[in-house]
């Protein structure tokens, strides 16, 4: 038992020994050395109250802490020897996120995985490519441990879509979305419905929403461009039947107000070219934002593009004390240099692609929420239009729709087309 060694009469100058039951040395290329050997530890760490803080069980190289483990500010756990990953929490702490190198900043090419956990507000999970027009931002998804090629998954972000893939599968996506709200599959769209539906607006509105209930099953006519129930002697103007809301697949029902966008009369969406302008800060925080539309404060990462949104208190993050964050644009030469400050007017690495937006109409009010039309029953009505239908047979019902069979006492199934 080296006791010398543990300063008791002078510093420790040796190593320690294998058979040492407790003992601290020094040497030169490792510094102090604490040795231990016990039945159950080599080494324990213990407070003033006799309670373990952390121990090395007896052999073996691990060291096992009895409670939590708190790091100081900007400071996190790295992975490897030559200093390849760090997970730690964001300059801030608001969020935990995975860097590349030693410290918790990004630099300018680099990607980011985060992740933030919100006390009464957002949760989420960021995944961030790096940079590069062919650098995916993108989540694997393996079943049966990825051993066919159908079996592995994966949803990625590109430059202006998302998309879903199979490892079958890969020229191009299974399923794509862009952001113009369009959709498209490799193939086809299997669900449980019979016929094609539309909505149209009625001619009259409705008393109540439940006086659509008594209307299933009746057919209808044009007038203008709205509808009303058809009469006898409409039977050649008939264009469908009422059907209830979610029974089939409808169409003339978009996620926001038909009228939040300019549109010409063919339906093509008015555009027009902007600026984006791109930063760093020198933690790694990164900045995109339209020139004209720069927030003055930090915005959440819940808030997407809408008229004046950039200038709401509500989208606005806050730090760890409950404060708005400053947004700061570099001014000088100096600093765009250090931040990385970038325009372009142009898709990103696509110089020929110029970048494109949406025009808001005069008539759209952000602050007004959007109703759907197929939740506006007495407003708005489904009318299917071809394929398997129910009808009542007290409805105008045209010749050439044929009946295939009945349902229950009053109405029957019919095969309906429009000649």
């Amino acid at each position: 038992m080296a006791l010398s060694k543990v300063g008791l009469y002078g510093a420790a100058t040796t190593d320690t020994a294998a058979g040492d039951n407790a003992a601290i040395g020094y040497t030169a290329a490792e510094g102090l050395i604490l040795t231990g050997q016990g039945s159950t530890s080599d080494i324990t760490i213990k407070n003033d109250a006799d309670s373990t803080i952390a121990s090395v069980a007896t052999g073996t190289t691990v060291l096992d802490f009895q409670n939590n483990v708190t790091l100081q500010d900007d400071k996190g756990i790295v992975f490897g020897t030559g200093g390849d990953w760090m997970i730690g929490a964001a300059a801030g702490e608001s969020t935990l996120e995975v860097f590349a190198g030693t410290d918790n900043t990004v630099t300018t090419n680099e990607g980011q995985i985060q992740w933030k956990v919100g006390d009464s507000a957002e949760s989420y999970t960021l995944v961030s490519s790096g940079e590069g027009a062919t650098s995916l931002a993108s989540y694997y998804f393996y079943g049966d441990q990825g051993d066919d090629t159908d079996d592995t998954w994966r949803i990625n972000a590109n430059q202006g879509s998302c998309g879903i893939d199979v490892g079958m599968n890969t020229i191009r996506e299974n399923i794509r979305f862009d952001g113009n709200g369009n959709g498209y599959a490799d193939a086809t769209w299997q669900d449980n419905s019979f016929d094609y539906a539309e909505l149209f607006e009625w001619k009259t509105h409705l008393s109540n929403d439940s006086d659509i209930n008594a209307l299933w099953g009746k057919t209808v006519v044009l007038d203008g461009d709205k509808v009303k129930l058809a009469e006898s002697g409409d039977k050649a103007n008939v264009i469908g039947v009422i059907r209830p809301k979610g029974s089939t697949n409808s169409h003339g029902d978009g996620l926001q107000w038909g009228g939040k966008w300019k549109k010409d009369v063919w339906g093509n969406y008015e555009t027009e070219g902007y600026t984006r302008i791109t930063w760093q800060e020198e933690k790694g925080y990164r900045h995109s934002y339209p020139k004209d539309r720069i927030p003055t404060h930090r915005l959440k990462k819940s808030v997407c593009e809408d008229k004046d949104i950039h200038k709401k208190e509500s989208s606005f993050e806050l730090d760890n004390e409950g404060n708005k964050i400053p947004v700061i644009v570099p001014n000088t030469a100096e600093e765009k240099t250090a931040a990385n400050y970038v325009e372009r007017t142009h898709k990103k690495g696509k110089a020929d692609v110029p970048l494109k937006r949406r025009i808001y109409t005069d008539s759209y009010n952000q602050n007004t929420a959007y109703s759907r039309r197929e939740d506006r029953l007495k407003e708005w009505v489904l009318i299917g239009m071809l394929g398997q239908v129910p009808v009542r047979d007290s409805a105008i019902i045209p010749t050439h729709w044929k009946k295939m069979k009945n349902l229950e006492s009053g109405i029957d199934k019919y095969f309906i087309f429009n000649k």
